[in-house]
């Protein structure tokens, strides 16, 4: 059925004879969709139960996935004071919600270190929640966003690419003015967030760039739909095509992929490996890790394991994100 449906939608195209498909990659959930079916019915994983008027809770308790913790761990709670703010795009047409989460300054090797985390297709904020934490537990500061059409950010509707990329570069802007040290921020993107994120890092500011199993380009994620294969010209104009942005990105780059990952190829990751314009990188392919939270992506398969990995990586390939 998958295959039926692309191959209609592949007619479609011809017909048209162009097609640009980078507004219509989004699953976005807004804030008026929640409902206590959402809230209750839906998938463990896939619950949103945050109404436009409430706050996000970020110290959501929840049933974590069996390698995530080691014995005897657990997951702190968020105690710093949460700064939100509300961002009118530049041109005039939404409102992005945007949140600076402090870090709790208890390793200060990260006390003054900055990620700014995009996060993936599904929904909005609140799925993200157990990633925010996670990257809380290190002792990292925080900046996370809905996108435009995303949770509580307006208007209700997917944002076309120019807008995407346009918030993406505001909402960096806005966090140097957060961060503790704007020359330790770190530019992180999760699946679709791949795209705002090497966005982001295309000014080359931040000290590192973190990419968790994203996609090279819109061609990558039809081929991973279907067998049919199209040139990315024909089907994208070209704003989500993280390959030829991280050949200008220069600074350190880090990669990394599920081995189970069925979203997105190995190989798609490793194109953007190859395609980093740094000797300062790395590439890690997790053992078990699937593409998203319900199954246990990356982080899941061990928070302990995770972690270290990321300061490893600053330690030998980014030191300049990291106090002294």
């Amino acid at each position: 059925m998958k295959n039926t449906c692309f191959h209609l939608i592949f007619l479609m195209l011809l017909s048209a004879a162009c097609a640009d498909l980078d507004a219509n990659v989004h699953n976005r959930r807004h804030c008026t969709q929640v409902t206590e079916a959402t809230c209750n019915d839906m998938e463990y994983w896939d619950r949103l139960c945050t109404a436009c008027d409430d706050t996000y809770d970020l110290n959501r308790e929840y049933e974590w996935h069996p390698k995530t913790l080691l014995e005897g761990e657990s997951v702190r709670d968020i105690l710093t004071v949460v700064q939100e703010a509300q961002l009118t795009t530049e041109d005039g047409e939404g409102t992005l919600f945007v949140y600076f989460v402090p870090g709790h300054g208890e390793d200060a090797g990260l006390a003054d270190t900055t990620i700014v985390y995009n996060n993936g297709n599904f929904a909005n904020i609140e799925h993200y929640v157990p990633r925010i934490r996670f990257l809380h537990q290190a002792g990292y500061n925080l900046v996370i966003w809905d996108y435009r059409g995303y949770g509580k950010s307006l208007p209700d509707a997917n944002p076309t690419p120019e807008q995407f990329m346009s918030d993406a570069r505001q909402v960096w802007e806005y966090a140097k003015t957060q961060a503790p040290d704007a020359t330790k921020m770190i530019s992180y993107g999760f699946s679709l967030g791949g795209v705002p994120a090497t966005e982001m890092a295309l000014s080359n500011e931040q000290c590192a760039l973190m990419l968790e199993a994203i996609f090279p380009s819109i061609s990558v994620v039809t081929e991973s739909a279907a067998t049919v294969t199209l040139p990315e010209t024909f089907l994208s104009a070209g704003e989500y095509d993280n390959v030829s942005k991280l050949k200008e990105i220069t600074k350190p780059t880090f990669v990394f992929h599920g081995d189970q990952d069925r979203k997105f190829p190995i190989w798609a990751s490793e194109k953007l490996f190859e395609a980093a314009n740094t000797e300062a990188k790395d590439f890690w392919l997790v053992p078990g890790a699937f593409h998203g939270l319900t199954k246990g992506a990356i982080p899941e398969q061990g928070l302990t394991q995770y972690l270290d990995k990321l300061r490893a990586f600053l330690v030998e390939h980014a030191p300049d994100c990291l106090s002294e």
